[in-house]
């Protein structure tokens, strides 16, 4: 007697095929008592592409996870914001500030933008090559403490390291607005730039 069901798809077979007309597999034959399909085998297969399939998204949703947490890291967002400071990449940085950052903060970052974007000279630019001879190129900044105000408030001690042995002790403050860590406030922002 020939199989009822693709033992590869689960596919319904038709009669008198030799192969499935759905995925193409070879059919077999299948010693059962005449008249009688168990239930079993016709299952078997919908289950093992149900296992699969179940194995897949279970790994999907795990890369998901691990991907949206490291993307999503308050150090990985202080180090982000540094670098763009020590770079005077302004736009870049001052769009990571939350809208729930200190005036003063916020208040400091509007000046220097407007400074650097109405003094945007060669002299400027020159100031900042010397700026980075002298060893202030962006390495890390090492998280030394954290203490955390509120569940979606926490600030960051630790060293910014610079080329050259050049260290600057500091924190830098992050805020969650909206599911994402913004920049709240920094000491070393000033630092930077005096």
């Amino acid at each position: 007697m020939k199989q009822r069901f693709c033992t590869n798809c689960g596919n319904e077979l038709e009669e008198h095929s030799g192969f499935c007309s759905n995925c193409g597999a070879p059919l077999q034959q299948v010693s059962q008592p005449s008249g009688h399909i168990s239930a079993t085998s016709e299952a078997q297969p919908i289950r093992k592409n149900y296992k699969w399939l179940g194995i897949v998204l279970i790994t999907a949703i795990i890369i998901f996870t691990v991907f949206s947490m490291q993307k999503d890291n308050p150090e990985k967002v202080a180090n982000t914001f540094l670098e763009h400071m020590v770079k005077f990449d302004i736009n870049e940085a001052y769009d990571m500030i939350g809208f729930t950052a200190d005036t003063y903060f916020r208040q400091d970052f509007n000046m220097a933008k407007e400074f650097i974007t109405n003094n945007s000279t060669q002299a400027f630019y020159d100031d900042l090559e010397q700026f980075k001879k002298d060893g202030y190129v962006f390495e890390t900044f090492q998280v030394t403490e954290t203490k955390t105000f509120e569940k979606d408030n926490i600030r960051l001690y630790g060293e910014l390291k610079l080329e050259n042995n050049r260290n600057v002790k500091g924190f830098v403050e992050l805020v969650k607005e909206k599911g994402k860590w913004m920049i709240a406030d920094s000491d070393i922002v000033n630092y930077i730039w005096d």
